[in-house]
């Protein structure tokens, strides 16, 4: 074989890139160094070697790793010092028997001992605070995916996690130096389960699924388990060792043909899409076409160029998802808010209609007994006893069965609302005081009286149920006349409230209270005002209505 000059990298095995070499076997690796002639702590960052090594410097065994001799694998990140002056041979043996990669397919790097453990901190420091800020993004991704049920923060969690272990590796190399091939066979797997994610959110977002996409993520899938297979078993399978990095950019770069051309073709059929998703594809694609250009990159601090796209599409599809699923937050609030007010109307009708029920029944008990009472008095009188008739008369309390139901209001809706909040604060032993005069008929809709009425007898009563001093009350006072509608509501409390530039925000949730923006949107309607204030532990809400 004619004398070549090889950079470090350029080819990944011992075939040096002709087919007919065997991928596997040994090599040694000598360096030449001239340094000052004053002896200096210099040290060696030794990346990871496939599969196993042994270091020397002038003749000296420093470290190992694995043996070489009897093919016992072990690969890791290392560095290692010396002292050292003048001139300094440095030689590593190689071999490899197993793994995908052989020898020294990343540069080592030489330097004084505190410049290298420098340079493997900031590096180590850097590589850390990605892997949490992806994790975390994994975890609120998967939280979101659990409170909504919402398939995209699922996937994107998914991704995010696979992300996570993706470029996590520098950091495992250097505190574990493992012997089994599973763990490359892992790194892998999530590297094509990534390409796999993209091409699923892109349809996702794009809600246009492009013809083949079916067809073309199940190859990605199978491509993804045959990488792992590959990692983990590749001794075995010798022969597929050489087409390997092949089938490794025919995948890229159908990848990116794909993901541009559904970006085109959801274009053409007219989809609605954010510009995000051009973007972040652009990104994509870039990125695997780098990947492919330049196969020398070596990077001294970050990553290689997927995981710089790895990292650009968890980030930007973050704050994209999290717009879309924020907004879907808020939406899933207010409609546990006016499923927990429809639970109160609910429970406001069911208490009116059992109360009806009861005077129902009373009543036809009184026809009943007025019909005995009625034959009592008809038979003493035809007998010409008055004086009995009198004295059975005056024993009988014809009003016993009256009603002793107080009615605050004449309007129906608001009059209900209250005779249910009138019982709940009864039986916790909250007084409730209530003068309203209130027409009937009002020119406001029934369901904007139940929603002032309702959210604001809410409050009170659940502010006056934690109200932690003496005598809890409410009090509703208001009036109807040539002015309009104004009605106050005062009520106890105990809890500090959120307050900010005179809003008043929700002490169970963050951001204004749902309760409270509905009736302010009530009361815009009717282009009328609303103040809340509060004096002491009795907090005031002010309503007028130009009615």
């Amino acid at each position: 074989m004619p004398m070549e000059f090889i950079t470090i990298g350029k080819y990944n095995d011992f075939s040096l890139g002709d087919r007919d070499r065997s991928p596997y076997g040994r090599a040694t690796y000598r360096m030449s160094v001239e340094l000052p002639q004053k002896s200096r702590v210099y040290s060696l960052y030794l990346p990871e070697i496939f599969s196993s090594y042994r270091l020397y410097v002038n003749g000296t065994l420093l470290t190992s790793m694995g043996n070489p001799d009897s093919k016992d694998r072990k690969t890791g990140i290392q560095s290692v010092s010396f002292s050292a002056r003048g001139s300094v041979e440095i030689l590593i043996q190689a071999a490899n028997f197993s793994h995908y990669y052989s020898g020294m397919t990343y540069p080592p790097i030489f330097g004084l001992e505190k410049n290298i453990w420098r340079y493997q901190y900031t590096r180590l420091f850097l590589h850390n605070v990605v892997i949490i800020l992806v994790f975390l993004l994994c975890l609120f991704s998967a939280y979101f995916f659990l409170k909504l049920r919402d398939k995209r923060a699922g996937t994107f969690s998914l991704m995010a996690l696979l992300v996570t272990v993706y470029i996590s590796y520098p950091v495992f190399y250097t505190f574990f130096s493992p012997g089994n091939t599973v763990w490359y066979g892992l790194e892998l797997f999530t590297t094509y389960a990534i390409y796999f994610l993209y091409v699923y959110l892109q349809n996702t977002f794009l809600n246009c699924q492009a013809r083949g996409y079916r067809i073309f993520s199940v190859f990605l899938l199978l491509f993804s388990a045959t990488a792992f297979l590959y990692g983990t078993f590749g001794s075995a399978l010798p022969a597929v060792h050489a087409a390997f990095p092949y089938a490794v950019t025919a995948v890229k770069i159908l990848v990116s043909l794909y993901l541009a051309a559904n970006v085109v073709y959801a274009a053409v059929c007219g989809e609605n899409f954010s510009f995000f998703v051009p973007a972040l594809t652009g990104i994509v694609c870039v990125s695997l076409w780098a990947d492919r250009i330049f196969p020398l990159y070596e990077p001294k601090y970050g990553g290689f160029f997927p995981e710089y796209c790895s990292l650009a599409a968890v980030t930007a599809g973050a704050f994209f998802l999290w717009s879309q699923l924020a907004d879907a937050y808020r939406l899933n609030h207010f409609y546990e808010e006016e499923r927990k007010r429809l639970s109160t109307q609910v429970a406001v009708q069911k208490a009116h209609y059992g109360e009806l029920t009861e005077k129902i029944e009373e009543s036809a008990r009184q026809r009943h007994d007025m019909r005995h009472h009625m034959l009592t008095l008809y038979q003493f009188l035809e007998k010409g006893e008055a004086e009995q008739a009198m004295h059975y008369l005056a024993g009988c309390d014809i009003n016993q069965a009256a009603a002793n139901r107080v009615t605050y209001c004449k309007n129906p809706i608001a009059d209900a609302l209250l005779q249910y909040y009138k019982n709940m604060c009864s039986q916790n032993h909250i007084a409730f005081l209530v003068t309203l005069e209130m027409p009937q008929d009002l020119p406001i809709e029934d369901i904007d009286i139940s929603i002032l009425f309702g959210n604001l007898l809410e409050n009170a009563y659940e502010s006056c149920q934690e109200y932690q001093g003496e005598h809890p009350f409410i009090k509703i006072r208001g009036k109807y006349g040539e002015n309009g509608f104004l009605v106050r509501f005062e009520n106890t409390f105990s809890n500090p409230l959120k307050e900010t530039n005179g809003k008043f925000y929700s002490t169970k949730h963050n951001g204004p209270g749902i309760g409270t923006e509905s009736v302010k949107k009530v009361v815009q309607q009717y282009q009328g005002t609303v103040e809340f204030a509060r004096e002491g532990h009795v907090f005031q809400v002010s309503i007028i209505l130009p009615i």
